[in-house]
């Protein structure tokens, strides 16, 4: 049966200060429709709160949620739509709103505008009709449009005086609100526009920064904070309901927690030094991204974790195959060559014990590590890729710059093309060579040190895990095969190769509780070994 359904978006402070006298003036009007058009009144109301119908965002909100329900059937054709005017429909340019108004009319779905008293799509609608709607709607998308260039300006403006080195006698920055949003560990002074430290969430970031470089996985940082504290409100979440996934799952790459803020204006972004307070120095910052990156899980369940497997360093010395795992149901570990496993290699195959070839990575790798030289990227890298960048930053304004005298717009849009994909690829290098000096702080061989014996136990996760992370770090490749020894049944050799251009590391024992040389470093050469 067609009923009366409410639509009203609230886009201001001030529309919602009135909302209770609206929603009075709105309960009166319903019913007179009803009334007039012999309908009944939807329990149902639709709401959308700072969804901007500028942008389109409360089409995905329950402006969206009202479109859905005409296209399923939910509500039924003859039905009328009561807004306050057309411009509640929609701010977007005119061939996206007309569309909008027009697709509801085509349905059966009558819209009711209060400020003019207008029914539209009644069966006697004209011509005239049409283009008084197409009127109102090309109004309301102009206002807007003027409003966002003003907003604009503004931003840019504020930009600028940022980025000439505008700050208050505090030395903060000052807001730049009317565009993006901002973390929610900071907050903005209403009296003097400072961007400060959040009294409450500012400790909580640094906190949660913390549990990520001691390991934990977002899933136990969020039982911590919704167990102690109080979510943020966002203007995109108005509601608490607990700590989100998203809040902090991707928080180790947001540049904001070392004081940068980005802010993009119709496609151009533009970077912000020095706008938030800091949570981390930027060596911090980068040492967090690869605590992050490093400290991956293991697929599969969260009580298995091996030391070599799954990290993409181990390898079968005779064929080249990726070394794989598994467990019998007494939970000890195999390692054996896929490439019989997987048929990928015409390898015979072998399998090792894992709790000897565990045993002996280990105990070599403590030793070794006792001696690891750290090998710093040069000092120039970053500064190189950093000029790259500058440089193809300039590149891309002047080509921008000739785009706007008339050029040729074609063979100029593919230059402009080519020059943003090298910028991406200059500052995914630049990225990279910051997480390498932040990732070679000298402080590998003193966390070696700390590892235990407990962690060739195969129930202790987490000291399972700070070995994995190591061995990650510190490794580049880990190759192993069978030998042949005389007097021995089963014997193994690994070679790893760390990362610090020593050379490579071999050890040799046999899957059995017998084993020979331990400590010996040398380098052994039975066999037919795969160097690719």
């Amino acid at each position: 049966m067609p009923k009366i359904y409410s639509y009203s978006r609230i886009s201001s402070a001030k529309q919602k200060k009135g909302t209770g006298l609206a929603q009075q003036k709105e309960a009166i009007k319903l019913e007179e429709l009803s009334q007039k058009y012999d309908l009944p009144i939807s329990s149902e109301s639709f709401v959308d709160d700072g969804k901007s119908a500028y942008h389109g965002e409360h089409l995905d909100g329950a402006l969206g949620r009202f479109i859905d329900g005409v296209k399923t059937g939910q509500v039924k054709p003859g039905s009328i739509l009561a807004l306050f005017s057309l411009d509640r429909l929609s701010r977007q340019n005119i061939v996206a709103a007309q569309s909008l108004f027009l697709k509801l009319i085509e349905s059966g779905i009558r819209v009711y505008s209060a400020i003019d008293d207008k029914l539209y799509g009644e069966g006697n609608s004209d011509f005239t009709d049409i283009l008084l709607s197409m009127v109102y709607l090309e109004r309301a998308h102009n206002e807007s449009l003027h409003k966002s260039n003003r907003t604009k300006g503004n931003a840019l403006k504020l930009i600028a005086e940022h980025q000439k080195g505008g700050r208050s006698e505090n030395g903060l920055a000052y807001a730049i609100q009317s565009v993006g949003t901002h973390v929610w560990w900071c907050s903005v002074d209403p009296v003097t526009r400072e961007v400060k430290e959040h009294e409450v969430y500012f400790d909580i970031a640094k906190h949660v920064c913390k549990m990520i470089f001691d390991g934990y996985g977002t899933g136990r940082i969020l039982d911590y904070l919704n167990a102690n504290f109080q979510p943020p409100t966002t203007r995109k979440s108005k509601k608490n309901e607990g700590w989100t996934y998203a809040s902090i799952t991707k928080i180790h790459q947001n540049r904001s927690l070392m004081g940068e803020r980005t802010i993009t204006i119709d496609g151009q972004e533009h970077t912000l030094a020095n706008y938030y307070p800091s949570v981390l120095s930027e060596m911090e910052y980068f040492r967090l991204v690869d605590a992050r990156q490093s400290r991956k899980r293991p697929r599969g369940s969260d009580k298995h974790v091996n030391f070599i497997t799954g990290i993409g360093v181990a390898k079968c010395a005779l064929c080249g195959a990726p070394i794989g795992s598994y467990r019998n149901r007494h939970g000890n570990i195999t390692y054996n060559c896929l490439g019989k496993t997987h048929r990928k290699t015409n390898c015979k195959g072998w399998t090792c014990a894992g709790a000897h070839l565990e045993r002996e990575i280990l105990k070599h790798s403590r030793l070794r590590m006792s001696k690891f030289r750290v090998n710093k990227p040069k000092d120039d890298e970053i500064h190189t890729f950093s000029k790259q960048i500058a440089d193809t930053e300039s590149r891309i304004e002047r080509l921008v710059e000739l785009a706007s005298l008339n050029g040729d717009i074609a063979q100029i849009s593919l230059k402009l093309n080519e020059c943003k994909a090298v910028k991406k690829e200059l500052e995914d290098k630049l990225v990279l060579a910051q997480i390498n000096v932040a990732k070679v702080d000298g402080d590998l061989s003193e966390r070696w040190k700390k590892v235990a014996d407990d962690a060739l136990d195969t129930s202790n996760y987490e000291a399972r895990l700070e070995v994995r992370e190591l061995m990650q770090r510190a490794v580049n490749e880990i190759k192993v095969w069978p030998v042949s020894a005389k007097g021995h049944k089963r014997s193994f050799v690994a070679k790893l190769v760390f990362n610090d251009g020593f050379e490579p590391y071999s050890v040799s024992f046999e899957s059995s509780n017998k084993r020979y040389d331990p400590y010996q470093e040398e380098k052994l050469t039975k066999g037919k070994v795969y160097n690719g």
